[in-house]
């Protein structure tokens, strides 16, 4: 069995070959080329020390009706495009979902405030959606 020794790579080694390779290539390429290089290690490093976190894409995106939220935003209540009322709710085994709601009321309510039924939903000043139940402000299940 032979020992092979595996090269070592250093950075005259890499500008080397990255200069070598390619004689058309400018030194403007190679300095991007380098730049995008260190930034994605700089970036892995940070992420692996628990320094940096990343979060899917996904998380940001505004919430739509149907859409997957966190058991973390269960009952948050969110004023979505063209002015759909959201509210994350559980679905059953399909977990948290945002879901439409209709006859928001337009005052900020407190868990436990009477209602009427005039409206079936409410928030409160936390931006937590509240049902009306028994003639009381409660909320959901």
């Amino acid at each position: 069995m032979r020992n092979e020794s595996k090269p070592q790579l250093t950075a005259d080694s890499v500008s080397t070959s990255l200069h070598n390779t390619d004689p058309t290539r400018n030194s403007s390429t190679i300095t991007r080329v380098m730049k995008r290089t260190v930034a994605t290690l700089l970036a892995s490093t940070a992420v692996s020390a628990g320094l940096l976190s990343v979060t899917p894409a996904t998380a940001d995106a505004a919430p739509h009706a149907g859409a997957k939220c966190a058991r973390t935003q269960a009952n948050d209540f969110h004023r979505g495009k063209g002015s759909a009322d959201l509210v994350c709710a559980h679905v059953g085994s399909g977990g948290y979902r945002w879901v439409r709601v209709t006859k928001v009321d337009p005052v900020r309510r407190s868990t436990g405030e009477r209602c009427t039924g005039q409206y079936s939903t409410a928030v409160t000043k936390k931006n937590k959606a509240l049902v009306c139940l028994s003639g009381r402000w409660r909320t959901s299940p």
